[in-house]
């Protein structure tokens, strides 16, 4: 399994662990190269990579013993689509074909090709490569089915378990509850400095937001791992220059326990990247009864509010509109709500039964 892992948490890492538990449930063995921000500390759970030669030589030493190698990606990074692009060669050349998760919506900066023809070509490679192709939308598999020709080997999962919405309420912070405590109504969010998150819209229509609901607040859960520095210094100067600074707390990286009890304590989740598919976190969201306002991007659940990427002003229409009806949300999102299927299970079947037929 090569991909980011816990510690800290995350969607891919969480789904990384999750499946891995459910595959050695069924006896298959696991082991994980980590690539998330901890990769290079010893940790019993996972393998640590100091660096790209150091995930080079565990690559070839892992083929060499027979593994396949199960891959994560999506469609904005280049180097994440080489490092794929080296692992499925390399896994190839030792007769196995590894497994792959596309961890992406419908509209990737590289993704699909729009008519170029050498991403036209990676595409090919990267989803010809692997045996089996996991996303967790069926738009986000109509798309990849033009590029693979074993069409039956293409999956949409659910990234979400069960288990995600079980955890024990984590003692909050001074600050914390002093926040939770004098802001109505509470938002919350996740996101990285990152350009796909689109800060200057999300801050921009929090502005808005407050010249009409001036004691609304918002607990913004930041991951500062693997920061775009402009991204982070131009989200903390709107920040300033907007007086948001009492409307919006900042709480960096928490763990799994604290994210969901901030989350479930808040109104209403907002989630910012339109390039995310379904997303995890707004699963959870969902699960935990809390209302959803989302960039539109094709692949969203029935009752998550949606408005266009890139628009502040539709943000912040859809935000005055949410907050004025939470009730009505909830009470369509309790009439609207399904048995949540277990991705991870379900995943661990696929592989089952693709690489380990009785």
């Amino acid at each position: 399994m090569v991909g980011p892992y816990p510690p800290p948490e995350g969607g891919w890492s969480t789904a990384i662990r999750e499946e891995r538990e459910a595959l050695e449930r069924r006896g298959i063995e696991c082991k994980v190269l980590n690539l998330g921000p901890r990769r290079k500390e010893k940790n019993g759970e996972f393998i640590r990579v100091r660096n790209g030669f150091d995930l080079g030589l565990k690559l070839l030493w892992f083929s060499l013993r027979g593994y396949v190698f199960r891959l994560h990606m999506n469609g904005d990074s280049p180097k994440g689509m080489m490092i794929v692009l080296a692992a499925e060669k390399l896994n190839l050349l030792f007769f196995k074909r590894p497994c792959l998760s596309f961890h992406a919506g419908v509209e990737q900066r590289h993704f699909p090709d729009r008519g170029n023809p050498f991403l036209k070509l990676v595409w090919s490679a990267i989803f010809n490569f692997s045996k089996v192709v996991v996303c967790d939308h069926e738009a986000v598999k109509e798309l990849i089915v033009r590029y693979k020709a074993d069409t039956g080997g293409v999956y949409a999962v659910s990234p979400f378990s069960p288990a995600r919405a079980k955890f024990r309420p984590a003692r909050l912070s001074l600050e914390q509850e002093a926040f939770l405590a004098s802001r109505k109504p509470l938002l919350f969010s996740y996101f990285a400095y990152r350009p796909e998150y689109d800060l200057d819209t999300f801050f921009d229509a929090l502005a808005r937001l407050k010249s009409v609901v001036p004691g609304f607040g918002c607990v913004a859960v930041d991951d500062r791992s693997f920061p775009d520095s402009s991204v982070m210094s131009r989200a903390h100067e709107t920040i300033a220059e907007k007086g948001l600074e009492g409307s919006v707390l900042l709480v960096g990286h928490v763990d799994r326990d604290e994210f969901l009890t901030l989350l479930g304590r808040s109104d209403l989740f907002v989630r910012t990247p339109a390039t995310d598919g379904v997303c995890s976190s707004v699963l959870e969201s969902l699960s935990l009864g809390v209302p959803v306002v989302a960039a539109g991007n094709a692949c969203r659940p029935e009752t998550v509010v949606t408005y266009a990427s890139g628009n502040a002003g539709d943000l912040f229409s859809k935000l005055v509109s949410a907050v004025g009806r939470l009730e009505e949300l909830r009470g369509t999102m309790r009439a609207g709500r399904v048995a949540a299927e277990d991705g991870a299970e379900k995943l661990a079947a696929i592989i089952e039964e693709r690489y380990w037929p009785q």
